[in-house]
């Protein structure tokens, strides 16, 4: 049986790979393990949602591609917290020097 509903995170790969890497509904389904019109389904109501929620569309796209896969959230939450002072500074190690 196929999955019913897709996850935020294969919902946003599906984007990246339509958008960046020019993958086809076809492609993406086979890859998420879908069907083609599952595919553009979901392509349907992300579009429909997104246009009535846009205030401002000249605000779209400015995002970088994978935005959602940033350092902080594969790295632990105590490394983060580590690669600082008590004071909320950068530790001196960890500052970058300015030419």
């Amino acid at each position: 049986m196929k999955k019913a509903v897709f996850t935020d995170e294969e919902l946003l790969i599906a984007l990246h790979w339509r958008d960046h890497d020019g993958l086809s509904t076809r492609q993406i389904g086979e890859r998420l393990g879908r069907t083609k019109n599952a595919v553009i389904g979901a392509f349907t109501r992300i579009e429909r949602d997104t246009d009535a929620a846009d205030v401002s569309p000249h605000l779209n796209g400015t995002l970088g591609p994978l935005w959602w896969q940033n350092r902080a959230a594969t790295q632990p939450l105590s490394a983060t917290l580590q690669a600082k002072s008590p004071d909320g500074e950068r530790a001196s190690s960890d500052e970058e020097t300015l030419p």
